[in-house]
């Protein structure tokens, strides 16, 4: 049986997601959120009609994706040189639930005719959503990172463990955000401008 089908009813946004990401591993794809209503506004106007209210497990009330290459890209420029940068090719795949009960949301379409792009392992790995340090690789990240290796000599160590689609940039980025933690959130210029305070202030005459 496949993980979505169109009728089927998932009794909670939970058991729903868990469906998708199968979904989405099985068929080298992802879907992104295009349009959704929530539960929680849903049951707002059901109690003030005094009507039952529905599961707050279910999140949404409708909730529709489209593929990770659908939509129309944005222009940044009116130019003859446009962004270019873009997932949006325009794909038509589409997935709709609907929480036509109480208890139970409901697939209410599912197109899966792609168009403009493959659906290989290769071109999920690069996406940002799958391009993130797993927990179980952190801690040997961090001691690549504290012994100075260059991230560019990181990613070929990363490459069969579980985090092994981040590129150089992403270890790059993620040493960045790390150093600044350790900083306690502050810049490099604050730290620095912090020291000479604690200076002046135990020798007012430096």
């Amino acid at each position: 049986m496949a993980p979505i089908q169109v009728g089927q009813v998932f009794k909670s946004f939970e058991e729903f997601e868990e469906a998708r990401k199968q979904y989405e591993m099985l068929n080298h794809m992802k879907w992104v959120t295009k349009s959704s209503s929530s539960i929680s506004q849903e049951n707002k106007i059901r109690a003030a009609d005094g009507r039952p209210l529905m599961n707050p497990n279910l999140k949404h009330k409708n909730i529709k994706f489209i593929c990770k290459f659908g939509g129309v890209a944005r222009k940044k420029s009116k130019g003859l040189r446009t962004h270019l940068s873009t997932w949006k090719i325009e794909c038509p795949a589409m997935l709709h639930l609907v929480a036509h009960t109480t208890d139970g949301l409901t697939v209410e379409a599912l197109h899966e005719t792609h168009a403009g792009h493959g659906l290989m392992e290769e071109e999920t790995d690069v996406m940002p959503e799958n391009r993130k340090l797993h927990p179980d690789d952190q801690s040997q990240l961090n001691a690549l990172l504290d012994g100075k290796v260059k991230p560019s000599l990181i990613k070929p160590l990363l490459a069969d463990m579980k985090s092994g689609a981040m590129n150089a940039r992403d270890i790059a980025n993620y040493r960045a955000k790390r150093q600044k933690e350790n900083r306690g959130g502050r810049t490099e210029d604050e730290m620095l401008q912090d020291t000479l305070v604690d200076i002046q202030e135990a020798d007012p005459s430096a």
